[in-house]
């Protein structure tokens, strides 16, 4: 429990460090943010301040996929790599 305290505060550091540069840096509002926040929260249509699965439908077969497996459980399709780091995380 005090490894995974460890890797949340270090989260948050990294995380207010990023948001200061962003700040000084791009001259976004922390409104802007806000309104960021709930946008990302709201991809899986539930405002609970957590990033939840997004369902997706299959390329391949139409079944709904969801972005936290990186395959299609009915049909094996495996989306290409090259998107965004953070999908699934």
């Amino acid at each position: 429990m005090e490894q995974m305290q460890t890797e949340i505060d270090q989260l948050s550091l990294v995380c207010q460090a990023m948001w200061t540069l962003i700040q000084d840096n791009l001259d976004i509002s922390e409104s802007e943010l806000k309104e960021r926040i709930v946008a990302l929260d709201m991809l899986d249509g539930v405002l609970d301040g957590k990033m939840g699965a997004v369902k997706m439908k299959c390329p391949e077969c139409d079944a709904t996929m969801n972005n936290k497996i990186k395959h299609c459980m009915f049909c094996g399709y495996q989306p290409e790599s090259g998107g965004s780091p953070f999908t699934g995380a």
